[in-house]
């Protein structure tokens, strides 16, 4: 069978085994647990700026799922409400929820 033409020339995509779990799941089911790469994304930096976040304290530390490092996407999101806005001060998000006692 002749090869397509120019296929030398070209480069197979090969993809992340995260992207390609993440593909499992349906468009409006976010993954609960993130890889270190996934998480930095999902907070809107790069790796070693949110290994820093990491390290300072204002992101969450990974869980350990076997000997894998895995970040819970809802405490990334306690997390990233508490950064402080441009202004220096601390966004308070309005939840309704918040003021009703249990």
């Amino acid at each position: 069978m002749n090869k397509p033409f120019l296929s030398h020339l070209v480069e197979p995509v090969r993809f992340p085994q995260a992207t390609v779990r993440a593909n499992v799941l349906p468009t409006n089911l976010p993954p609960r647990g993130l890889c270190r790469e996934h998480a930095a994304a999902y907070v809107g930096v790069g790796y070693s700026k949110f290994d820093e976040m990491v390290k300072g304290g204002l992101m969450p530390p990974p869980k350990l799922v076997g000997s894998r490092k895995v970040w819970d996407r809802m405490a990334i999101d306690k997390a990233f409400a508490k950064l402080p806005d441009s202004d220096g001060k601390t966004s308070k998000m309005n939840n309704p929820w918040d003021d009703i006692s249990a």
